[in-house]
């Protein structure tokens, strides 16, 4: 087992962060290798071997600190997203009686916490090691009361933890003040294997074979802002309890950018992925209560449409705006804890 770390750079800075040196951290155990920048936390590489033993890395990453910094280059490619990970309708929500107004970086909605939010922020490492069969690195991020229209100061760390064939990704964060937290991964799978870094994947994931295991899907309206409903699954394309050779467009539509519901027993997978001609499989459980399945609808420049396949899992989109919801309030004295583990074979 390994754990190391190496200078990669500083980032350029923000309204809400001085420039910060940034580090490229690797981790090493029996099956797995994983790279994490500590620039928005972002997982840039996940190594694992195929049927044959040839390893290869299955997720989507970019070549240097200045691309991950391009939001036009960088749609997340494997960063921590927060404050709040999906949409919040337009921006604004209702909190003990205030409103408060969010950057609407994707008209008219708000997403994954605004230019400067948790996966475009430098992280501190806070701790790095290997023990026994494992390894693991923590982060951390204090995100300042008013960061992109927030409330309260909130100090969030990201562990990225490995052990033989799997990886775990934990969340926690505290709060000076109530304020509305969802925090998820929002890496980029392609375990047919990932060309180097900028080039994107030879393949799409068509033919991946995805499983979601849930009986109910959160509704939509035409700009991704959920109705209220809780809709089921049968007799609809969102029906991916049976495994379901990926074929894109999915009647229709140009792919998936959806949320399931799920049980958030993190006990039990929620979702397998698998792909035929590297005879790779992930099986993914979570303690969350929703995953957002996207299929990489609008990649582009350096990579290619539907070339990798997000599982997100997170709370509900629009959760402040949305009271039958499970919330996504965070006050003072509490800790928000988030779990999601990847198993590889």
């Amino acid at each position: 087992m390994r754990a190391t770390r190496e200078p990669w750079g500083t980032s350029s800075g923000h309204a809400h962060q001085p420039p910060t040196a940034i580090e490229r951290c690797r981790l090493e155990a029996a099956g797995i290798a994983i790279e994490v920048i500590t620039y928005g936390a972002h997982l840039v590489r996940v190594e694992i071997p195929d049927q044959k033993g040839k390893v290869g890395n299955v997720v989507l990453s970019l070549p240097d600190l200045e691309a991950y910094e391009d939001a036009d280059r960088n749609p997340s490619i494997g960063a921590i997203v927060g404050r709040f990970g999906n949409r919040i309708a337009e921006g604004t929500f209702e909190l003990d009686g205030e409103r408060y107004q969010l950057d609407c970086n994707l008209p008219p909605n708000h997403l994954h916490g605004g230019q400067t939010g948790f996966g475009r922020s430098a992280w501190d490492i806070v701790h790095l090691g290997s023990d026994g069969d494992s390894a693991e690195l923590t982060m951390e991020f204090v995100s300042p009361d008013g960061h992109e229209g927030y409330p309260g100061e909130v100090t969030a760390q990201a562990t990225y933890r490995i052990e033989p064939h799997r990886l775990t990704m934990s969340y926690s964060a505290t709060t000076t003040k109530a304020t509305p937290i969802n925090l998820t991964n929002h890496a980029y799978w392609n375990l047919a294997g990932v060309e180097s870094p900028g080039t994107g994947t030879a393949l799409t994931v068509e033919g991946h074979i995805l499983q979601v295991m849930a009986d109910r899907f959160v509704v939509v309206d035409r700009t991704a802002i959920p109705t209220g409903e809780l809709a089921d699954v049968t007799d609809t394309t969102m029906d991916l309890r049976i495994p379901t050779q990926l074929s894109i467009p999915i009647e229709g539509q140009s792919g998936f950018d959806h949320c399931w519901v799920l049980d958030g027993d993190i006990t039990q997978p929620f979702a397998s992925v698998s792909e035929a001609s590297t005879g790779r499989s992930m099986l993914v459980s979570t303690d969350q209560p929703g995953v957002q399945v996207y299929t990489g609808n609008f990649l582009g420049g350096e990579f290619v449409t539907h070339g990798a396949l997000c599982l997100e899992a997170q709370s509900f989109p629009d959760g402040p705006n949305q009271p039958t919801f499970p919330s996504t309030i965070l006050r003072p004295g509490e800790t928000y804890t988030s779990t999601t583990i990847h198993d590889f074979s």
